[in-house]
């Protein structure tokens, strides 16, 4: 935790002198009334007016020095404990995103996003709090309980000892510092939960990021909504006196130590937040964020050779089993079959979001394992069925994988044109300017898909994985989208998953998947020759059916499995 604070802790440090510096206080000023009242009640038939004018004079300078002590102490403190609360949030919540960032996808398919995101919204604050206005608190009233018994023993012990060996009294403590941080504290919690909303969008997108090599411009957007956090923070033998004395600084004493003990209570549930955050931080990814080869060029030829693979979720059972597949530079690759057939894995190992367990991914001769994982997201475009799009406008959505600063407004446009997107995005009010807001929830799924698709156009992929781009479409849109998908697919190595065999028909080459196995190969005048074929029989069902405009490629090749 040292190594995430730094320099912070240095803040904490000065603050928690001042809060020893300011808990002296209250001990200090009764000690000094105690003289003050023995002045009076002890002194009062032998000394003068003068004499008790002095008295007086004396005490009231002494606590008017107390005054101003205290005065600069609480506030050395509650500017020390309002900016170090404020950066260690920052510091965890940055460390926390960096090290999200970078975990491979079985991660996430054993975590829960929800359990994550706990992590930002209640782990870290209580974490925050310990370190800081519990940990202040703590030094303050055990400060206070150490001096005021000190000086109650050397006052009178005796009346000391009896008065400890009581009940501890309890009190309600002051809340002047509590007062003044529910201010700063209620600011600092709005800008708190619009960095929890990107962190959560982070999360939920992190197959979009990682496949588009976004992870270091996410980092760079959450660590500008930490920054202005930090900017709102910036701008935080007994007399009648001695038993005076003893009673009031052991009252102060045994009060202090009593809330002191409550620290304890809150460090135990801090303790188990801590353990959870650095759990995630110091996680070591299986698979690298960044490191390895970096290929100049890239023809885009894939080979996959005896292939098995199981999720790391269902480690004992494998849904690709000694598969093969060679795909040439520029060729059109379709895969079709049932639900759980394989075809979706194949894109995930391409993207290298998983190892296989047995096997290799060659890409233009090298092993996939050896490629840098960030370089490879950049040669490789993805369109998936349900388009991942930010709450951002639509010109930073469509510039995401290049990046605004990497490209103009003339390419971006000229990428929408040839998704098919820019004439509906100059009809809204804002044009390139109009806010999706989350997952692009203001446009139409045909919408939000050749948004994607002009996305993929942009950044000019020279490996292309469609997965099911048009299934969830009506057929105006699905024509759009085909259109356009059609104009992305020139010139790249593509591997398209389908349902319908009406979209890949025109494609290279058809294979047909069953339970993480190849049936059947070829282009769909060969495979439409093969006497009793899983893909003839589908075609001839589809053919039938077309016209009543029902039957699914998923369903009938579920037929085939039974």
């Amino acid at each position: 935790m040292i190594q995430i604070f730094g320099w912070n802790m240095i803040i904490v440090v000065i603050g928690a002198f001042c809060a020893c510096a300011y808990g002296l206080i209250p001990v200090v000023c009764q000690y000094i009334l105690g003289d003050l009242i023995d002045a009076f009640f002890l002194n009062a038939k032998t000394a003068t007016v003068e004499q008790s004018k002095e008295a007086v004079a004396e005490t009231a300078i002494k606590f008017t020095i107390m005054t101003f002590c205290g005065m600069a102490a609480f506030g050395i403190q509650h500017f020390c404990l309002q900016v170090a609360h404020a950066r260690l949030g920052t510091a965890m919540r940055e460390a926390f995103l960096t090290a999200l960032v970078k975990q491979e996808m079985s991660f996430f398919d054993i975590k829960k996003i929800g359990a994550l995101t706990v992590v930002l919204s209640e782990d870290i604050p209580k974490i925050q709090d310990v370190y800081t206005y519990e940990l202040f608190l703590f030094f303050q009233e055990i400060i206070q309980f150490v001096v005021g018994f000190i000086l109650a023993m050397t006052v009178n012990w005796r009346m000391s000892l009896i008065l400890v060996s009581t009940s501890p009294l309890t009190f309600c403590n002051y809340m002047t510092m509590s007062t003044i941080s529910t201010v700063i504290t209620r600011q600092i919690n709005r800008l708190t939960e619009h960095s929890a909303a990107v962190s959560n969008e982070i999360a939920s997108c992190i197959k979009t990021i990682r496949s588009m090599a976004g992870e270091c411009k996410e980092i760079e957007r959450f660590k500008l909504d930490l920054f202005k956090i930090n900017t709102k923070v910036a701008e935080g033998t007994s007399t009648l006196g001695s038993i005076f004395k003893v009673f009031g600084m052991l009252c102060l004493g045994v009060i202090s130590i009593t809330r002191a003990a409550t620290f304890f209570p809150h460090y135990g549930k801090a303790y188990v937040s801590e353990t959870t955050f650095l759990k995630v931080v110091l996680r070591e990814s299986a698979i690298p964020f960044m490191g390895g080869l970096k290929p100049e060029s890239v023809k885009g030829e894939i080979v996959l050779k005896d292939i098995d693979f199981a999720y790391p979720s269902r480690p004992h059972t494998l849904v690709m089993q000694g598969f093969n597949l060679e795909i040439k530079q520029g060729q059109q690759v379709a895969l079709v079959g049932p639900s759980g057939s394989g075809k979706s894995t194949i894109v995930c190992l391409l993207e290298r979001f998983y190892h296989p367990v047995k096997g290799q991914i060659l890409l233009d001769g090298v092993d996939l394992e050896q490629m840098d994982p960030f370089w490879l997201h950049r040669q490789i475009g993805l369109v998936g069925q349900e388009p991942v799009l930010f709450s951002g406008t639509i010109r930073y959505n469509i510039a995401y994988a290049v990046g605004l600063e990497n490209t103009t407004q003339e390419a971006i446009e000229q990428a929408a044109k040839l998704a098919n997107a820019h004439s509906f995005i100059m009809d809204l009010p804002d044009k390139y300017d109009t806010l999706l807001g989350e997952k692009g929830v203001s446009l139409s799924g045909g919408q939000k898909q050749r948004i994607a698709i002009a996305r993929a156009l942009l950044q000019d992929p020279k490996i292309l994985l469609l997965d099911e781009a048009t299934s969830a479409l009506d057929t105006e849109s699905e024509a759009l989208v085909q259109a356009a998908l059609d104009t992305l697919m020139k010139g790249r190595t593509t591997i398209c998953i389908a349902h319908r065999l009406i979209t890949v028909i025109h494609l290279d080459v058809i294979c047909v998947m069953v339970k993480g196995v190849m049936k059947e190969k070829g282009t769909h005048a060969e495979l439409i020759q093969i006497p009793n074929g899983i893909y003839r029989r589908l075609a001839e069902k589809q053919m039938v059916l077309v016209e009543e405009k029902v039957q699914d490629v998923e369903d009938v090749l579920e037929d085939e499995m039974h």
